[in-house]
This record gives structure tokens, sequence and C-alpha cells, in this order.
């Protein structure tokens, strides 16, 4: 069964057992790869008919799930496994400039986001269990961010110093 206003991102799961997929309609399909039958959908609140194409991603362990639109400046957190709603993030970019979201990445353990601007100018790194914004990165002049991803040796990786 396919989106009514067509397909934005498809995602496996790591083990490959599962197939996430969103689109125009505001919903997270989740079906089986060994069946090709829905598990569940995910219905995205907060999602205005004209905020566009919803996207995803899901993090390495396949626990998380983080969806938003790219018109919108909310994230919303779930358990990937049940389609729980854990938690929702609003105004990581402000509301000085009403930016939007262009992509999303967790980090290798899942304990942070890095998100990036429509406008390509700026990315932050979001504290997936607090929702705070800590940290945040320019593009240099003339450049812009378009993609989101953590590499394993990313200072944003490591585990904060303990105090």
């Amino acid at each position: 069964e396919g989106h009514a206003s067509g397909t934005e991102t498809v995602q496996f799961s790591p083990d490959s057992t599962r197939l996430y997929s969103c689109g125009g309609d505001s919903v997270v399909h989740v079906s089986s790869c060994e069946t090709g039958r829905k598990l569940f959908d995910v219905e995205c609140p907060d999602v205005g008919a004209d905020a566009g194409y919803l996207r995803l991603a899901l993090s390495r362990d396949g626990k998380h799930l983080a969806t938003f639109s790219g018109w919108e400046d909310t994230i919303h957190l779930w358990d990937a496994r049940s389609g729980l709603l854990l938690r929702t993030i609003r105004g990581i970019f402000g509301d000085e400039r009403n930016d939007d979201f262009q992509d999303c990445a967790f980090s290798p353990d899942a304990r942070r986001l890095v998100v990036n601007s429509n406008s390509g100018d700026r990315a932050s790194f979001v504290d997936t269990a607090t929702g705070s914004i800590i940290g945040s990165l320019r593009a240099a002049k003339g450049e812009r961010f378009c993609a989101c991803s953590f590499f394993p040796t990313s200072p944003f990786h490591q585990p904060p110093p303990s105090s």
C-alpha cells in the first residue's frame, strides 16, 4: 500500500526486517520485508497540509525514528519498533527566520541528531533525551549544507566528559 501523495523517503531497518517509508500524507508506513505486509502506521501530528513531504531518519540500532517535514521546525522522535511518540522537538532554528529542515541524522549511539536547515547555511546538534541544542555549525560564505551524516570518529559522537 503506497502513500496518498507520493513517497519521499524509504529506509531499511539495520537488521533488514522492516521497511520504513513516508511522503506527502504525513504517515510513516512500517512494513515487513519478509511478507511485504504493513505492520503499522505512524501518524505524524502537527504536520499541516502545506508542510511539504514528510521525511525520516532511522537510528543505526533500529530503535529510534525521527520524522520531520521540509517546511516545519518540528522533529518527532518515535520508538521505531512500536510507533510510540517519545518526544517532540520544536524551534531548533528559532522563530526569527522561520527556517525549516532539509535533512536529519542520528549519531551512532542515537543520543544526538544533526539537523540542517533548508537554507543550507547552518546545522544544529540536538540532544535526543532533552531536545536541547548542544551545538551548531555555519556553512562557509557561498557554501551550503545539503545532507547530514555522522562518522564514528565525530567529536559529537564521543561521550560527554563526566563531571
